[in-house]
């Protein structure tokens, strides 16, 4: 079992409370049919994930333009047209991104035991699109556009602790990405858990966190 005086619990939203995956397959679903593209979810998810990565790097710039500058790359590579009009697609569907099976259940029986809070590489607008989703209130959001930068880089780790007033020894960082979050909080010394969603097999150039299949598992495992 994990063990730590814990009293607060951070998360990260897309990909760990929300199937991030299957929201952006779904987002481009239309313009794939009309260009009659293949893609499964698997290979339009490891096609983002690069290019997302590129688009976060400084300077800042809105998450919703991440996205729009995504589909016009996705759209190269997957070869379907993207206009004015339809490189709007994730930032519109964004909010109908919905939660795993596993995500509310779990965290009404954190929430019982825990303060939460959410780490976001997103925009408050669109989050706050998102939040309808959760059957919880989370008692702090910081978003990439609160401080101005995206995760892997430090601010949102930095700004929890002022906002919380809580000890960062007293934290728990829960997230399903290695390269934004497990390796940041690592840096940092943070607690935190992997939450292996894809079932990856291992962890390159590390030592692997403690990890957990699903939120399910992690509040078993904190007795919540």
């Amino acid at each position: 079992m994990l063990e730590g005086p814990y009293k607060l619990l951070t998360f990260d939203c897309y990909g760990t409370l929300i199937d991030w995956a299957s929201g952006i397959r779904a987002g481009l679903s239309s313009l794939l049919d009309e260009a009659g593209a293949q893609a499964t979810t698997d290979e339009i998810y490891e096609a983002y994930l690069p290019i997302e990565m590129e688009l976060e790097k400084p300077p800042w710039r809105p998450y919703a333009e991440v996205l729009q500058q995504a589909v016009v790359q996705l759209g190269a590579r997957f070869g379907f047209e993207v206009n004015e009009q339809n490189r709007h697609a994730l930032v519109d569907s964004l909010p109908s991104w919905a939660p795993f099976p596993d995500t509310n259940g779990a965290l009404k029986r954190l929430k019982a035991k825990y303060r939460l809070a959410v780490l976001s590489n997103i925009d408050r607008d669109l989050f706050a699109r998102t939040s309808e989703h959760f059957d919880v209130e989370f008692d702090w959001v910081v978003t990439a556009e609160d401080v101005r930068a995206y995760k892997p880089a430090l601010g949102h780790f930095e700004r929890i602790v002022q906002l919380s007033g809580i000890s960062p020894t007293e934290i728990l960082h829960t997230a399903q990405s290695l390269h934004h979050d497990i390796v940041p909080c690592t840096r940092l010394g943070r607690a935190c858990v992997w939450i292996n969603r894809r079932g990856e097999a291992d962890v390159a150039g590390g030592t692997p966190p403690t990890q957990f299949p699903n939120l399910a598992a992690l509040a078993d495992d904190l007795g919540a």
